[in-house]
């Protein structure tokens, strides 16, 4: 490489004798004409003058790069600064002291013309520190005033007139780096990179046991919150208007696009601090964050909350392309945590639904029509040739599948029976229960699209479908790979076996990917309407008040849960899918969680303190009453299903009738006697159906609630 400075001064015959090289890439000896000599070379010019009025036009064609460095005048403020923080840093282990910049110092030296560009505003730092140094020799901190500059630095000092506002001297230590130096002269930068290493220091500290991973949480999304925060209020940059519009539209444009695939919302507020954080983001420099902390990080977060992982992986690769920035790992565990603490939410997991039909847009105008009348985006359309085949086909719902959150089922409405054969490509792949329905039309998108905004589960569209249209349908189900679940229940209904699957949610981690399912009693009763959830699912266990008596599936009581007892089999079942510190964060969350009164708390609304008080004395009275202990299982199931009752009754929501066994006339008269107290105390008159069922738990031989019963 053969750099040639100052090359304005060629003439215009000088610049035509490198014609041949650039030409031919051949030179010839002085005197030597008939033989040219080929060589491997590249040419660098510089200059400082203007290349148009400079050189020849033929010559400028043949330069196939051309690179402006501005003078240092019209530079960025931000840039000029910068270069003078590094001269200064240069002479601060050139002399091994530190040097103290006063504010003004700096004003100046970044606002003055310098007519020798770079390297006059070298010179006048060189100037100024030995001018600091000449003052003061031999000190280890030297600081650098107006008084050290050149007088004709200083003569330009009177014009300057910007507010200096409250800033603090800048100290630049030997051991500074540079790229620390330059980050701290950027308070939003420095605050992004603070916050990111705090947020991985909270990590570390789980990891090495000194907190746990809630108490971490919570203190990394205040430190987001706060960081967000600042950068919306502080952000008084007004050059900068036009960019953060551009990308607030793109982050509203894809989370939109992906809303629904996601089955993911939260405010607009979210989406405004994300475009802030971006429009900053674009301008840092590359991070020297620990690349291996942020790793562990990321894995545990892909575990904990995979779907608003996999959100916001999506978002940012999406805006990465439309607005050329390089977000990096730490960027994207930024936005999982602060998503997560500013409630986004999983909606509520319905089943989704696409259509397959031949025709360039059969399939299209059916999902386009559905969509439109029911007033909601369900459908998905897939138009097919004539010629495809079931495996091509499958490839695409498989390929759909995996992109979108299904975890509570798919139906394939087709238009003809040889799409039935598609399953058989991708039976054993499938992660979620899946329906194929044949003979679609516009009725019945209709039909299944209504059902589906209603909340009908799968089986129950599928069996609806069979009954009321002429069509065939086919549900399958995952072969391998089923989500692993616990199932809830209780005898008092399903209200209460959903705030009872919470008690146990909040009780296990959600990196073991383990779902808790309310069902009522009466599916489990029935082999019939069981059997879609054992299809389901991967059952590991039955929780409740109410022994269903299933075979091959773990029963545990509510009550032995409560004492303690029920902890020991699921503890048995943790340890072949959780690490032991896991499985003694899962027992100690459910000797927690699962006290008389949370429990209690979790099902009823009322006084907790003055429930337990009142049931108590009703168990008191009815075993000095009827001369009997009552079991200790019993009593935990008593002291649940009574809350329940109290609160039934306040609302006006007792059963209107009981089928079950028959009461003999003197139970009752003692269990109205003991019941007594509950009656006065909250106004309440207990009918005789409550009664029955009250003395059928207290023989077991309760029976299945026919309707759900809220609470």
């Amino acid at each position: 490489m053969l750099f040639l400075d100052e090359v304005h001064r060629l003439d215009a015959q000088g610049q035509e004798k490198l014609f041949t090289w650039l030409d031919r890439k051949e030179i010839y000896r002085v005197g030597d004409t008939a033989q040219g000599l080929p060589i491997s070379l590249r040419l660098v010019f510089a200059t400082t003058e203007d290349i148009h009025s400079t050189f020849l036009t033929t010559f400028l064609r043949r330069i196939p790069i051309l690179v402006s460095l501005p003078d240092l005048q019209h530079r960025s403020r931000e840039e000029k600064e910068a270069l003078t923080l590094q001269f200064f840093w240069q002479e601060a282990r050139t002399l091994a002291a530190r040097l103290q910049l006063t504010p003004r110092l700096l004003q100046v030296l970044t606002q003055y013309v310098y007519r020798g560009n770079v390297g006059e505003l070298k010179n006048v730092v060189k100037y100024a520190v030995a001018s600091a140094w000449a003052r003061s020799p031999g000190r280890e901190m030297l600081t650098v005033t107006l008084h050290d500059l050149p007088e004709n630095v200083m003569a330009a000092t009177p014009a300057l007139s910007e507010a200096m506002g409250q800033q603090e001297p800048l100290l630049i230590e030997p051991q500074t780096s540079l790229v620390w130096l330059l980050r701290a002269r950027d308070p939003v930068q420095g605050l992004i990179y603070d916050v990111q290493c705090r947020v991985l220091a909270q990590y570390e500290a789980v990891l090495n046991k000194k907190t746990v991973w809630e108490e971490a949480q919570r203190s990394m999304g205040e430190e987001i919150e706060t960081l967000f925060d600042r950068l919306i209020f502080d952000n008084h940059d007004s050059s900068s208007s036009q960019m953060l519009l551009l990308i607030a539209h793109q982050v509203r444009e894809e989370y939109y696009r992906l809303e629904k695939r996601f089955n993911i919302q939260f405010n607009g507020n979210c989406l405004y601090a994300l475009s802030h954080y971006l429009i900053h983001r674009s301008r840092q420099p590359q991070s020297t964050i620990n690349n291996e902390k942020a790793r562990q990080l990321e894995d545990f977060l892909v575990q904990k909350f995979q779907l608003l992982y996999r959100f916001c992986e999506a978002i940012l690769g999406a805006l990465t392309l439309k607005l050329d920035i390089e977000p990096q790992r730490i960027d994207l565990l930024l936005l999982v945590l602060w998503f997560h603490k500013n409630g986004a939410i999983s909606q509520q997991q319905v089943t989704r639904a696409i259509i397959l039909a031949h025709g360039y847009a059969t399939a299209s105008s059916i999902a386009n029509v559905a969509n439109r009348l029911l007033k909601s985006q369900l459908f998905e359309s897939f138009d097919m040739p004539l010629d495809v085949t079931p495996e091509a086909i499958a490839n695409q719902v498989m390929a759909y599948i995996e992109s979108h959150a299904l975890a509570s089922g798919l139906i394939i409405l087709v238009d003809m029976g040889s799409l039935n054969a598609i399953h058989r490509h991708f039976n054993r792949r499938l992660s979620t229960p899946m329906a194929i329905i044949n003979n679609v039309s516009t009725g019945m998108a209709m039909y299944v699209g209504e059902r589906i905004l209603q909340g009908v589960m799968l089986e129950d569209i599928v069996r609806e479908i069979g009954d009321d249209l002429a069509v065939e349908h086919q549900l399958y189900y995952p072969q391998t790979d089923k989500p692993r679940a616990i199932l809830t229940t209780c005898a008092t209904g399903l209200g209460a076996a959903a705030n009872l699957s919470a008690l146990l949610k909040a009780s296990i981690p959600e990196a073991l990917g383990i779902d808790i399912v309310a069902c009522d009693v009466e599916t489990l009763a029935d082999p019939a309407r069981r059997e879609p959830m054992l299809s389901r699912y991967e059952v590991l266990a039955i929780v409740g008040t109410l022994d269903p008596h299933l075979a091959d599936l773990p029963w545990i009581s509510l009550d032995s849960l409560i004492s303690g007892e029920g902890s020991r089999p699921l503890m048995r079942i943790f340890g072949e899918l959780a690490t032991a510190e896991q499985v003694s964060e899962i027992n100690n969350l459910i000797l927690k969680n699962f006290s008389l009164r949370r429990v209690i708390e979790s099902v009823t609304i009322l006084d907790t303190a003055k429930v337990i008080n009142q049931v108590e004395q009703f168990l008191l009275r009815y075993e000095h009453l009827a001369g009997r202990d009552v079991p200790n299982d019993r009593k935990v199931a008593l002291y649940v299903h009574i809350s329940c009752l109290i609160e039934r009754l306040i609302r006006h929501a007792s059963p209107a009738q009981y089928t079950g066994g028959q009461c003999p006339d003197r139970e009752l008269a003692t269990l109205r006697e003991a019941f007594s107290v509950i009656e006065s105390g909250y106004s309440v008159k207990i009918p005789v159906v409550e009664l029955c069922y009250i003395h059928d738990i207290l023989t077991r031989e309760t029976e299945f609630i026919q309707e759900d019963q809220d609470f």
